[in-house]
């Protein structure tokens, strides 16, 4: 599988629907949890 590939720091192909989602799920936490200000402590947990 090519998940294994990435953490076993091999080359691979980003053309897999799975780890396409995957990227996409992380940026989108990643630009929520960007948009909350330090003191919303429950929005960042």
């Amino acid at each position: 599988m090519k998940k294994e590939k990435i953490l076993a720091n091999e080359l691979y192909t980003p053309e897999n629907q799975g780890l396409l989602e995957e990227r996409t799920a992380a940026r989108n936490i990643t630009r929520l949890f960007n948009e909350t200000d330090e003191t919303e402590i429950e929005k960042r947990t």
